[in-house]
């Protein structure tokens, strides 16, 4: 269950979408701002609610670098999730953190006497999207082990591929009417416990 969640937190970090050359963002670079993502089914039945505060903006060499505070709602309004993760821009790209984002979780398998280490590579959204085009793709592994020895519970390797920008397309919510980009993916999972392999895919 707790494999499946870290997952989860990856796709809907996934869904989500400044000074200078970050005025085209995806993301709001300005501190304390402000915004929530809201996920329905099928059924149009709200499932959960993510929240998120800029929590602080640095400027860095090429661009800037925002903290984001995140916390996850389920449909009665209870906190299952928090956290922070980065989101940078630099180079006219969007970079998410994903080693950020994931290391979150950490505190969650150390109380129970778990480590997890966390490898991989930024998730790059350009700042300026056109349709058709295809963006790089991004490969993360989690490794879960018993604190004090050198056993490995679990290794989840996660590598987004075949992003493509599919479409661009107006998005009206209760908030007003938005300007959105549609991109398509690939999501690959692999989990190892203890001997055993299990795949799965997403798009």
């Amino acid at each position: 269950m707790k494999i499946r969640f870290t997952i989860s937190l990856l796709l809907t970090a996934l869904a989500l979408t400044g000074y200078a050359q970050c005025d085209n963002s995806y993301y709001p670079m300005e501190e304390d701002h402000y915004y929530e993502v809201e996920v329905y089914n099928k059924k149009d039945k709200l499932q959960v609610t993510q929240q998120y505060t800029i929590a602080a903006v640095e400027e860095t060499e090429n661009g800037y670098e925002a903290t984001v505070n995140s916390k996850t709602l389920d449909k009665k309004g209870e906190i299952i999730g928090e956290g922070d993760f980065t989101v940078i821009c630099e180079d006219g790209q969007l970079k998410m953190d994903m080693q950020r984002l994931l290391t979150s979780l950490a505190h969650l398998q150390e109380v129970q006497g778990m480590t997890i280490d966390i490898e991989g590579n930024h998730i790059i959204i350009p700042a300026s999207l056109s349709v058709g085009e295809v963006l790089p793709e991004s490969t993360t592994t989690i490794t879960m082990g018993m604190q004090g020895t050198n056993v490995t519970m679990n290794t989840t390797t996660v590598t987004i591929r075949d992003r493509t920008v599919a479409a661009q397309e107006d998005v009206t919510t209760p908030a007003g009417t938005f300007p959105c980009y549609k991109i398509t993916y690939v999501m690959n999972a692999t989990m190892k416990t203890m001997g055993i392999n299990r795949d799965m895919v997403y798009t």
